[in-house]
């Protein structure tokens, strides 16, 4: 019977091996990629550029003393927040100056603001134009039309009943400032 196996040459193994090892070991030698003149010049570009930020910098530092100045806080808010149905904090509003005013519409152009100016003047009342901004796309100015400020509740709602009759609605508002 004859053996189908293949028969390794002792030799030729040897050769293939030696060849397999060969293909990973260079016998070139690298030379530096960075020469002596190289480096010192980076060196020398280094210096300069350190020296010359540290000049270019003056961090004199100096002690800023702050004025005694007493602050001037206005806020304004809806009536509504200080019905009986919706909490709010008792607070001390003893030194708070309060007046009431109307926004009568809110406008993103200003032209159109002003000609419902002219159709509220008409009507008796001293409207005015306040400009904000939004928190929520800031940059993006709002012309408020404004009406007031008048000094008790009274006041403001016989005004807010002229727009209503003349087809608007009104959101009252309470300015308050405090020193």
């Amino acid at each position: 019977m004859k053996d189908f196996a293949k028969r390794i040459n002792s030799k030729k193994s040897l050769k293939k091996n030696k060849s397999a090892n060969q293909r990973f070991i260079t016998k070139k030698t690298f030379k530096n990629p960075l020469s002596l003149k190289t480096g010192l010049t980076l060196v020398i570009i280094s210096a300069i550029g350190a020296f010359a930020l540290i000049n270019s910098m003056n961090t004199d530092v100096k002690k800023i003393v702050g004025l005694d100045i007493t602050s001037n806080i206005e806020f304004s808010y809806p009536v509504g927040l200080t019905e009986d149905w919706i909490y709010t904090e008792d607070l001390d509003r003893s030194n708070e100056e309060c007046n009431y005013i109307l926004q009568i519409e809110t406008y993103g152009r200003k032209i159109y603001a002003q000609e419902e100016l002219t159709n509220i003047l008409k009507l008796g009342l001293q409207p005015y134009i306040d400009n904000y901004f939004s928190s929520k796309e800031p940059g993006k100015a709002y012309f408020r039309l404004m009406s007031g400020p008048y000094e008790n509740k009274s006041a403001v709602n016989n005004a807010k009943e002229i727009l209503i009759k003349s087809g608007r609605s009104p959101l009252i508002r309470q300015r308050c400032s405090k020193n």
